[in-house]
């Protein structure tokens, strides 16, 4: 029974009583992402139970355990002095035991249920878009490879090259371990090959969701509707795989960089669930011998 599976019986409950999305699941609880993550960092392991998976990791002379769970991690016995820290998914008062992370800086982000009909909630500009998009037929969107991806991301100067190499560095290392699950689009004009925008995306099968990691828009693309066509063929692939959530990733709220803000813009036209992650807890557990 994977974590899907298992959302649908007691042990997820509580997620139905909260303002959650029904049956959404955070994709820190995919066990294929920190699979993933545990590799990047030498180390790292996963710990933990379904419904509450989490990792520990050494960091100086104490281990760090980290949590994105609605159910609130269970304390083990380990024989090293740890911080565990704590991020629910809703609004929560204190736990006992716990204590307020005051440095932690709340995030929000966009879900959202795919559904055959997925247009009819987005907004009229973003409708308008995609209606122009399906009727262009001087543009395609096709699979692509990292390089060639790459090479047309680099050329959007949007943001700081140390940013842009980092995106890479993160497909890459999904590529790596479960390539079967990324997602690499590019729009290209039909006559010339010229790529005028391009996204990539991450599935996570376990919990059966689909998460937005990089889009771009070069200059040749931007008196079209290539971001909206691009968002239109992520959710006709999803519906095809049975994915159940598409993940928009970060949306802006008051308090962020406002350089953040457009792009965020453009992600509510497609009326995504807000996911505002408030606080995060911590408790200092001292060596437990077994």
């Amino acid at each position: 029974m994977n974590l899907a599976e298992k959302n649908e019986n007691s042990i997820f409950k509580k997620i139905r009583e909260t303002p959650l999305p029904d049956g959404f699941i955070d994709k820190q609880q995919s066990l294929i992402r920190l699979n993933v993550l545990a590799k990047v960092w030498p180390k790292k392991e996963i710990v933990g139970h379904l419904g509450c998976w989490g990792t520990r990791y050494k960091f100086g002379p104490i281990y760090l355990e980290l949590y994105t769970s609605v159910e609130e991690p269970v304390v083990t016995k380990f024989n090293h002095l740890r911080i565990i820290y704590w991020q629910p998914l809703v609004k929560i008062n204190k736990p006992k035991g716990w204590c307020r992370d005051c440095f932690y800086l709340s995030s929000q982000y966009g879900v959202k249920e795919l559904k055959n009909d997925y247009w009819e909630e987005w907004s009229n500009h973003a409708k308008r878009h995609r209606r122009k998009w399906l009727k262009d037929r001087r543009y395609e969107i096709v699979p692509t490879d990292l390089e060639t991806f790459a090479a047309a991301y680099n050329k959007t100067h949007k943001i700081g090259p140390l940013m842009r190499e980092s995106f890479i560095k993160t497909l890459r290392l999904h590529l790596q371990e479960h390539p079967q699950d990324v997602g690499l689009y590019v729009a290209k004009q039909k006559n010339t090959e010229e790529i005028i925008g391009g996204l990539a995306v991450i599935d996570y099968p376990d919990i059966l969701e689909t998460t937005h990691t990089i889009s771009f828009i070069n200059v040749a693309g931007l008196k079209t509707s290539v971001g909206t066509g691009l968002i239109d063929y992520w959710y006709q692939t999803s519906l095809k795989k049975g994915w159940r959530f598409i993940n928009f990733g970060f949306v802006w709220k008051r308090g962020d960089p406002l350089g953040w803000r457009g792009y965020s813009k453009f992600k509510k036209q497609f009326a995504p669930y807000l996911l505002l992650y408030r606080y995060q807890f911590f408790k200092l557990v001292k060596a437990v011998k077994d």
